[in-house]
Formats: structure tokens, C-alpha cells, sequence
């Protein structure tokens, strides 16, 4: 990701750069980026049909750059704004796959969207499409040396009135880009290189950076002496202890105040109730809520949006050992309920009730909204697969915007419900309540964690299990298949949206 992305007003015949990407659509008659090339057929070319994602690479003389690449659009009329993240992506594989130096973006200005959204999208495809995790992996330093990689791109537009807004596309989609990129890095991280402390360490890292962010970090002690016994509970098995992390953001200027949970399980072996081993590796991924977080706030203090922020992440290493909770152990958390513990491998909506019980005690009756990511249940892998996060909420506006602004950059989201029946099966003869509940898994995890969200205080709550959509989604030009950073531009467009910023 490391490269320049520059923004230039200049006819496309006069930009230097080894390769000229133009978008074409296939719904214009006659393209003006082409009618002006005289070297170059005027469309349609022969076999290039302009559908979205296709390209046709031309090498000729008579301009500037070396060589141009068509990059099919589609129809104008059916573009959306996640289209142009995609496109944006593969501007990037297409210049890499040549070895490209530098490459010439013509902006579509023709479009009717945005334009600032546009240039956003278009820059977050480009810097997430270069992202790589090779952290571990042995340097080839001649190999290095010899490679050529991108050092530039410049985005082109045709209209000088444009350049403020095009900027400050092009500026946020470089930051929403790295703190994407930082959710994927979290993720990606093996469970014996991020344990509970580490996690706990990048947040003060990022605490470091913005004076506008506070810090405050439970160890095992504090947990116990103030009563977080569902999260020590999970943690108990493991030689790694548990945290909790608070991070408070309050700018000078704020449109609201926005609660954010993550769960934060490092490693999970499923305790006692231990997993099968065929992909437990997978399970260094299970803390990608709390990743989803971090970044969400990092994110929202590189674009200094006016929104106080408060975010917990509750985090443990769910390890079988001589001190493990036991199936069927009771434990009493945070909210003061109990809860009769039956299976130790539904162990992040256990370190999340103490968290909700926290925000909803402390902070609640200030909250407009509140959120919980968590790769929750393997039932919601089974029900929407990799393709969307079920989304359960005790407003059903809040659900509806959420399932808009994913629509709108491709980081969907599902309403599943949360009645009252489904609580009914999570009674307990001997506790308040037990943490598994039956079928319909997913829906009753999230009853599960409403019990410990006060609602007379917090009005607009919203349970996001992402357990589908951490890795293993769809692989499109910007996103890979391990860790996809999901939730975080989510978050944002949503905050964009119903904050009015």
C-alpha cells in the first residue's frame, strides 16, 4: 500500500506514466477520452464489450504514456458507488500484473454519483488491492531489488472546479483505506503473535497518536475486583490473561456519541468444549470484532469526525487447562446475572456481556446508538454464508440504515429477528440465564447479549455477527480471502449517513 496517489487537472494526452488507464462505459455512443486519441480504433473494439471488471490493454504511440488500458465500466445508468471500489482495485492488479511504475487514472467525471464518494471509492480499491500480510515471511532482498513495484498513481480530472472535491475524496479514501488495512493486519495475525496483552498494546499505540484519545486498561486483577467475572471466566484456562480496553475519543465539537464493542477473542480452542481440529488455525480470526473496532477509531480520529466515541474490547484466550471453566459452571458477571455456563465454546458472547454491562452502566443514558461486532456463531455461516453479517437489533430503523450504508460500498447486512420467544430458551433452572440456547443459534446468541444491555438506557442497540464475513468472503480486486477487515467502512458510511458529516 505503500504509494503515492496524486490528483492532477491536465488533458490526458500531456500525463507521464507507463500505463493510462480509462474507464468505458457501455452505454456512450462515442467515448471523448478515446475520440481524442487519434492513434487508437474508435470503440467498439473488437471483442471488448466494456462490462464491469473487463480490460483490454493497447500498447501504441502518440501520447505520453506507454500504454492504455481500457477498463470496462458497464452502463452508467447501473453503476454504484461499490462498483468503483472494485474498479479502483483493479487499476491497481492491472498495472501490477505489467510492473508498472506509475499509472494515469482518468477520473469518470461523467458520472452522476458523488464525486467526492466517487474519488473515495475509487482511492480505497486502489490501496486495499495492494495489501499483502507477509509480516512472517523471509525477505528475498535480491528478488526485492529487482522487482518493480507501483511508486505512483495519478488520478486525472478534466475540470478545475472539481479539484476541492475530488481532494477530499481522494484524502479520506487513503485513510479509511489504513485503518482497513490495520483491521486486516490484526486479523491476519497468528493467535502466538497476538495474545490479550499484544492487543492491549495496539491500542495504546493508536491511543499515543491522537490527543484526543483516552486510554484505560483492565488486567486480571482489576477484572476480578470489579466484578468482570464473565471475561476472567473465558480467560481462566489460558497462560495469557485477560484485558478489557477502553478507548474514549472526544473532539471539541460532537453530533453524537456512539458506543462500540468488540470481541476480542485472540485464539479460540473452544475451552473444555474443545473445537474439532480440522481448521482451528482459522481461529486466530475470532477476535476480528475487536479488530473491527480498533480501527473504527483510528479511522474516526485520522478523519476528525465530530463524534464522541466510546469503545471496549473485551479480550481472552479461550484455552482448555487445569483452571478452564467447566460446562455447566456458574458464573456471575458484571450486570449481576448469573449465567450457568454449558458450553465453554460459547465463550465471545460471555466476554461480551460483561462489556455491554459496562457501557450500559457507565455510559448508557448518553449513547444515541450503540454496536457490537463479534464473529459470533457458526449458524450464521450456515444461514447467510459468506455474503452478508446478520445484523439483530432493538431498533428496527437503525437495522434499515445499517442494511443501506452496506449496500452502498458492499459490506452487507441481514435483519434477523429478536423476539421475545427466542429468550424463552435461554432460561435456566439454576442461573439467570444459560449461554447457549437450542437452534436458531444466531438469534439466540443475540438474546443472550441483550440481557446484559440495559435498553432503558441505551434505546438503539445493534448486534453485528460477522462470523461469515471476517474471512473466506467473495474475492473481488480489493479484498482478499483471509481477513477482509469487514465492518469498519460499514461503520463509517453508516456514521456519514445518520450524523449528517
Amino acid at each position: 500500500m505503500d504509494f503515492d496517489i496524486e490528483l492532477s487537472i491536465c488533458d490526458d494526452q500531456d500525463v507521464e506514466g507507463e500505463l493510462l488507464v480509462v474507464p468505458v462505459f457501455q452505454d456512450e455512443e462515442k467515448d471523448p477520452v478515446l475520440a481524442d486519441l487519434p492513434s487508437f480504433p474508435h470503440r467498439p473494439l473488437k471483442g471488448f464489450e466494456a462490462k464491469k471488471g473487463e480490460t483490454r490493454l493497447v500498447y501504441e504511440g502518440g501520447f505520453e504514456a506507454e500504454g492504455l488500458m481500457l477498463l470496462g465500466a458497464g452502463r452508467q445508468d447501473e453503476l454504484e458507488l461499490a462498483d468503483l471500489t472494485e474498479l479502483g482495485g483493479s487499476v491497481y492488479k492491472e498495472a501490477d500484473k505489467i510492473n508498472a511504475e506509475s499509472c494515469v487514472f482518468s477520473f469518470p467525471m461523467q458520472l452522476s454519483l458523488n464525486r467526492e464518494k466517487i474519488a473515495r471509492e475509487i482511492v480505497v480499491g486502489l490501496k486495499l488491492a495492494a495489501y499483502k500480510f507477509e509480516k512472517y515471511k523471509k525477505k528475498d532482498e535480491e528478488k526485492k531489488e529487482n522487482e518493480k513495484i507501483i511508486k505512483k498513481i495519478t488520478i486525472v480530472i478534466d475540470d478545475a472546479r472539481s479539484r476541492p472535491t475530488v481532494t477530499r475524496g481522494l484524502e479520506k479514501g487513503k485513510k479509511i483505506a489504513g485503518a482497513v488495512a490495520l483491521g486486516r493486519d490484526l486479523g491476519n495475525t497468528p493467535g502466538n503473535k497476538l495474545i490479550p496483552d499484544d492487543l492491549a498494546r495496539k491500542a495504546s499505540e493508536i491511543a499515543d497518536d491522537y490527543k484526543e484519545l483516552s486510554l484505560r486498561i483492565w488486567d486480571e486483577e482489576k477484572l476480578k475486583s470489579d466484578g468482570m467475572d464473565l471475561i476472567t471466566a473465558v480467560g481462566s484456562g489460558s497462560a495469557n490473561p485477560p484485558r478489557l480496553i477502553e478507548l474514549t475519543y472526544e473532539p471539541k465539537k460532537s453530533k453524537g456519541t456512539v458506543g462500540l464493542v468488540g470481541k476480542g477473542i485472540t485464539f479460540d480452542s473452544g475451552g473444555i468444549s474443545i473445537k474439532p481440529g480440522k481448521k482451528m488455525g482459522e481461529m486466530k480470526y475470532d477476535m476480528s470484532g475487536a479488530g473491527t473496532v480498533l480501527a473504527v477509531v483510528k479511522a474516526v480520529c485520522e478523519l476528525e469526525l465530530p463524534l464522541k466515541i466510546i469503545a471496549l474490547v473485551p479480550t481472552a484466550e479461550n484455552m482448555p487447562g487445569g483452571n478452564s471453566t467447566r460446562p455447566g459452571d456458574i458464573v456471575t458477571g458484571y450486570f449481576g446475572k448469573s449465567v450457568e455456563i454449558l458450553n465453554t465454546d460459547a465463550e465471545g458472547r460471555l466476554i461480551l456481556a460483561d462489556a455491554l454491562g459496562y457501557l450500559s452502566k457507565e455510559y448508557g443514558e448518553e449513547l444515541d446508538v450503540a454496536f457490537d461486532y463479534a464473529t459470533l456463531t457458526g449458524a450464521c455461516v450456515v444461514a447467510l454464508g459468506h455474503q452478508a453479517a446478520a445484523v439483530l437489533s432493538t431498533d428496527d430503523e437503525l437495522a434499515e440504515e445499517l442494511e443501506t450504508a452496506g449496500a452502498e460500498i458492499a459490506e452487507r447486512v441481514w435483519q434477523m429477528p429478536l423476539w421475545e420467544e427466542y429468550s424463552e430458551k435461554l432460561k435456566s433452572e439454576i442461573a439467570d440465564v444459560k449461554n447457549i440456547g437450542g437452534r436458531a443459534g444466531t438469534i439466540t446468541a443475540a438474546c443472550f447479549l441483550k440481557e446484559f444491555v440495559d435498553t432503558d438506557k441505551i434505546k438503539s442497540w445493534a448486534h453485528l455477527d460477522i462470523a461469515g464475513v471476517a474471512w473466506e468472503m467473495e474475492e473481488l480486486s480489493y479484498r482478499p480471502k483471509a481477513a477482509s477487515g469487514y465492518g469498519i467502512r460499514l461503520t463509517l458510511e453508516f456514521f456519514q449517513n445518520h450524523f449528517n458529516l
